[in-house]
């Protein structure tokens, strides 16, 4: 989207420019019909309008992933020190599948979630593992811990469901042409009614400005919205915060998984 964005800007600043002597020749002679300048300066301020809402969604898009994950490492952290106050063999067995569990999101969904909408399966193991454990725990609810667990992997499942669901793009792709669709026809528009000025390498420069400005915003919109790939992107920064605290605990301990949470 990106190389169209820059493409239908750098058209639509082409053919402004090289039309506007046509343009200002017609409405010197009178033949004007309607006045394009009534129309431009609102279609200026839509346009202004239109990419600051997009832009106000998709970083509240990505605020709300970035939240998600700070609660789910925290979610995934504190489930693992409940599970250390288990007796054997339920304590070791829950912290190692939390370990693998926060192995497999940061270094395997994660980047898959760059690519797409795939969730990969191994969180999916890992969570599985963890329910067999908790059902087993259910015959013994006299033990404190247990419902404090119960309550921590409620919490983390609901941010990991908040992460998935935020991964998805916040602009649906028509309204991601319809801001480049009336990006262009401004930065057209403009560029064919403004006069011929002697200084027109200044006019052009001040044309390309505009068009710049308006390609960055969109840019800027198109990264952030991707949230988990480009140069905007969230990392899971949390996650592996708390998975080296966690490693650091377990170092003695062998683990099931290898060290991207896969299965072994």
């Amino acid at each position: 989207m990106i190389p169209a964005t820059l493409v239908v800007l750098a058209l639509a600043l082409g053919v402004g420019v090289l039309a506007s002597t046509t343009v200002q020749r017609r409405a010197s002679e009178g033949d004007d019909g309607l006045k394009l300048d009534l129309v431009v300066s609102p279609l200026l301020t839509l346009t202004a309008l239109l990419l600051a809402f997009v832009l106000v969604q998709v970083f509240s898009s990505y605020t709300r992933v970035k939240l998600s994950t700070g609660e789910e490492a925290g979610m995934v952290v504190g489930e693992f020190k409940q599970f250390g106050l288990l007796p054997e063999p339920y304590a070791t067995r829950g912290q190692t599948n939390m370990v693998c569990y926060a192995r497999a999101v940061a270094e395997v969904e994660w980047p898959q979630l760059g690519k797409g909408l795939r969730v990969a399966p191994e969180p999916g193991f890992w969570i599985a593992r963890l329910d067999v454990d908790l059902r087993e725990l259910a015959d013994r609810r006299s033990n404190p811990p247990f419902g404090s667990i119960v309550n921590t992997d409620r919490e983390r499942i609901d941010a990991r469901r908040s992460r998935l669901m935020e991964a998805r793009p916040a602009v649906p792709p028509p309204v991601t042409w319809l801001m480049l669709a009336v990006s262009a026809v401004s930065i057209l528009s403009i560029a064919m009614i403004t006069p011929v000025a002697r200084a027109r390498r200044l006019q052009i420069a001040m044309f390309s400005l505009l068009a710049a400005v308006f390609a960055a915003v969109q840019i800027t919109i198109i990264e952030i919205d991707d949230k988990f790939d480009g140069l905007i992107r969230v990392e899971p920064e949390e996650m592996r915060l708390v998975l080296g605290v966690m490693e650091q605990v377990l170092a003695d301990t062998e683990l099931p998984c290898d060290a991207q949470g896969r299965p072994l």
